[in-house]
């Protein structure tokens, strides 16, 4: 919920809060999907080679220290300093949502993996609009804060924003760090089945 408000508050604080056209602060953003892109085939060595416990923790504090280093960004900022801290949360989101969502299958019987999937399906769309109402929500309370500082300086709420989500971060972290460490294990690990071998039937005794 938390990383998927991400792309939603960073249009805000680029149009809203630095004044930059749609167009601009679109182009920009799509830094954030660069990342989910490029880093998709490494996820799963990632997940191999470390288990799901330490991915998931390490993309949790990965994406608050991004959340971090966007407050202190401004509209005076290199394009492609944003551009590089945009594309790490991208990294960060995608490597957090593909293990997420491959360890949540890993006790669901094969029977019921349709119906889990729908179900996966369904609350991670939830989420998304989940997040965008309380990112919402905190860049109302954050804006409201910034005005009584300064009034001139709108884009502050918006920066302030970041790491209230890097706050809320620390509730998922916590909760993975608490996965037994063999979490999934067979999930990771799973490989495509050998090819079955067809014997040919031996010949009749003569």
């Amino acid at each position: 919920m938390l990383i998927g408000a991400a792309p939603f508050l960073f249009v805000l604080l680029f149009q809203t809060g630095f004044g930059w056209s749609a167009s601009q602060a679109g182009l920009l953003v799509m830094a954030v999907f660069l990342g989910n892109v490029l880093i998709k085939p490494a996820t799963s060595p990632l997940i191999r080679r470390f288990g799901f416990r330490t991915v998931i923790v390490g993309s949790n504090i990965g994406g608050a220290v991004v959340f971090v280093l966007c407050t202190f960004i401004d509209a005076s900022t290199p394009l492609a300093v944003i551009a590089v801290l945009l594309a790490a949360s991208g990294v960060f989101r995608s490597i957090g949502f593909s293990g997420y969502n491959s360890v949540q299958f890993a006790d669901v019987p094969a029977p019921l993996t349709s119906g889990a999937n729908t179900l996966a399906s369904t609350l991670q769309q939830v989420a998304v609009g989940l997040g965008i109402a309380v990112a919402a929500l905190i860049v109302r309370a954050t804006t409201a804060g910034a005005s009584l500082v300064d009034p001139a300086a709108g884009e502050l709420g918006y920066r302030w924003a970041f790491p209230v989500l890097a706050v809320l971060l620390l509730v998922p972290t916590i909760e993975a760090w608490r996965m037994p460490a063999g979490s999934g294990a067979e999930v990771a690990a799973r490989r495509p089945a050998s090819p079955t071998v067809t014997r040919s039937p031996a010949p009749p005794a003569s």
